[in-house]
């Protein structure tokens, strides 16, 4: 959509090119603007295809700087707490994690109002735990989960059904537990013993 708008502006400042140069030069500031808004997506895109710097840095790190970014971009405080050596998780599960965590923060800043949170990663006994915890206004879980099986809205629970469906594929253990005022929960527990070929 913001391509398709980038190529109706463009044709629109070569029509008033001729006719009001100062239009024109408008149009043109607009359509930087709009350039700089698809460049900010494409890069958003490909990020959330794969961070490459799960395989340069590795997990910890990966989420040290994801996390850092999300606090600035909105002042929601997240503290990153780790146990344990991150460092020879199999990349579908680091990607995993990643993407629960993402999805949580994502959570977060749509819809808890939380002026903070706490992420904490713990990798012991060939398994990884991680505990999602933020101060915010808290929902009826049940209800997100009636809205969940009848699919029947758009900003229900899907990214939380997709959090849930990314770590059953693993074999793992997914857990919410919310509570009006009191905030929201998320539990997962992923084995990584019999999947160090994924």
């Amino acid at each position: 959509q913001s391509m398709s708008n980038v190529v109706l502006k463009a044709e629109l400042c070569e029509r008033l090119i001729d006719i009001d140069c100062k239009k024109a030069k408008n149009e043109l500031h607009n359509l930087k603007d709009i350039v700089r808004h698809c460049l900010h997506e494409v890069r958003n895109i490909i990020y959330d295809l794969r961070p490459m710097s799960l395989d340069d840095l590795g997990l910890v790190p990966t989420l040290g700087r994801y996390l850092s970014k999300f606090q600035d971009e909105t002042g929601i405080i997240v503290s990153l707490k780790t146990k344990g050596s991150f460092d020879n998780i199999p990349p579908a599960v680091s990607l995993t994690i990643f993407r629960i965590i993402q999805e949580s923060m994502n959570n977060i800043k749509k819809h808890s109002s939380a002026p903070n949170a706490l992420v904490y990663l713990e990798c012991i006994d060939r398994k990884i735990n991680i505990h999602v915890y933020d101060s915010g206004k808290g929902f009826d879980v049940e209800k997100l989960k009636k809205v969940s099986d009848n699919n029947s809205s758009e900003n229900s629970g899907f990214g939380v059904l997709g959090m849930k469906e990314r770590v059953e594929l693993l074999d793992g253990r997914f857990k919410i537990t919310s509570e009006y005022g009191k905030g929201t929960r998320i539990y997962v527990e992923i084995p990584i013993c019999d999947i160090e070929g994924v």
